[in-house]
C-alpha cells in the first residue's frame, strides 16, 4: 500500500474574505493507493495555532481553530485535492494564527456514527500495514506568515 499526503499543500488564510467565508481554507493534495477494498473514507484534519516561546525558540502555541473533511475512497484509491475550511474557535482571534498543520487522521471502513466497521489511525499499532519501502507522509505543517 502507498499512502501519501504531498508536502506541497497550499495554505490560504482568508483573513479579508467576505463575512460568509471561512477564516481558514487549506487545499491538501491527497494520494492514497492500494488500500484494502473495505476502506471507504479518509478524514483530513487541519489546525492553526498561535505562536509561543519555548526555551527561547518560537513554537506552535495555543490552538486557534481546526476543521476536517471526509472524502470517499473507491477501489482502494484516492488521488485529488481535499479542501478543509473552518473558522477560528470561539473567543479566538484568527489573526493570532501563525502555524498550521494538516494530516490524515483516520481511514474508515464504514460511515462515521455507525456501530459497525473499523477506524484506522496513522501511527497507531492498528494502522493498516504498509508495503516495505512504501512512501508515507501523514502530516504536513508550516507557517502562515
Amino acid at each position: 500500500m502507498r499512502l501519501t499526503i504531498l508536502a506541497a499543500a497550499t495554505a490560504l488564510a482568508a483573513f479579508a474574505a467576505p463575512a460568509l467565508a471561512s477564516d481558514f481554507t487549506f487545499v491538501v493534495p491527497l494520494q492514497l493507493h492500494h488500500l484494502p477494498a473495505d476502506i471507504r473514507h479518509a478524514n483530513v484534519e487541519c489546525s492553526v495555532s498561535a505562536s509561543t516561546i519555548i526555551s527561547g525558540h518560537e513554537a506552535a502555541g495555543a490552538a486557534v481553530g481546526s476543521g476536517h473533511t471526509q472524502v470517499d475512497i473507491t477501489g482502494g484509491e484516492y488521488n485529488g485535492d481535499v479542501t478543509v475550511a473552518f473558522n477560528a474557535s470561539l473567543y479566538q482571534d484568527p489573526h493570532q494564527a501563525v502555524f498550521w498543520d494538516c494530516g490524515l487522521q483516520q481511514l474508515d471502513t464504514v460511515a462515521p456514527g455507525t456501530a459497525t466497521g473499523m477506524a484506522y489511525y496513522p501511527g497507531s499499532a492498528h494502522f493498516i500495514p504498509l508495503s516495505p519501502g512504501a512512501a508515507v507522509t501523514t502530516t504536513i505543517s508550516g507557517r502562515l506568515r
